[in-house]
């Protein structure tokens, strides 16, 4: 005779990129398994294909994990989680005044993204030339580069779908390293800047609230970014 199963909720979401629905199961205690055992190795290698399992593993819908814009698979995790652990998340933040540690209490389900997201763009550099970008995926989050410098070309390149002049559209895949670095390393300041503009206005997810330090008294409000500042 077979062991029972165990029903599990599902729940429904929209995406913040398209707003597609969801449907979504809490993790289970296998899923908690491969997450321990990613923050365990602290690697960011591994934190991402833990990311990446939990939400294949989690969504019941057929999605692309690795096409997902970074800000939907993380309000997905969000998602998981609240439903999974608590809609409650207690973490430590340094007072803005006297640094010391305080804790703040965040309600999950008032976790936002920092502006409504409006998909890929095309900028024009010049007269005739132009780039098309798409937001950072998953791959973003593993990326390793020597210096902030290199991080920044890489997350551009990765994030150009094409270069487009009047007479043809040049597909970053077809042309070697070599080739791409010589165009952006040709572009101006004030090309750059359109190109930076882009990833300025990437939505972020965002908790703002007000607090009172316990130590020094210090009143003031409070801006939280990140997925991994929401869990404690």
């Amino acid at each position: 005779m077979s062991l029972p199963k165990l029903d599990v909720p599902i729940y429904t979401m929209n995406l913040l990129s398209d707003d597609r629905k969801l449907r979504y199961r809490p993790f289970l205690v296998k899923e908690e398994k491969i997450l321990f055992m990613a923050m365990e190795g602290e690697s960011s290698d591994e934190m991402t294909l833990a990311m990446k399992q939990i939400v294949n593993n989690c969504v019941q819908d057929k999605i692309d994990v690795d096409k997902l814009p970074l800000f939907d698979l993380e309000y997905i995790l969000l998602h998981i989680r609240s439903k999974s652990v608590s809609d409650k998340s207690t973490v430590s933040i340094p007072c803005g005044e006297c640094e010391e540690q305080i804790p703040i209490q965040i309600d999950l389900t008032q976790v936002k993204p920092s502006q409504k997201p409006e998909g890929k763009k095309s900028i024009m550099l010049s007269d005739t030339v132009g780039i098309t970008l798409n937001y950072p995926k998953i791959e973003m989050a593993a990326m390793e580069t020597e210096n902030e410098l290199d991080a920044m070309w890489a997350i551009v390149e990765s994030c150009t779908e094409h270069i487009f002049d009047e007479e043809n559209i040049y597909e970053l895949d077809n042309y070697s390293r070599e080739q791409k670095e010589e165009f952006f390393d040709t572009m101006t300041q004030e090309q750059f800047g359109l190109i930076r503009e882009f990833f300025d206005t990437i939505p972020r997810l965002q908790y703002e609230t007000d607090y009172k330090c316990p130590h020094c008294k210090h009143e003031d409000t409070l801006t939280i970014e990140g997925l991994g500042n929401f869990f404690g």
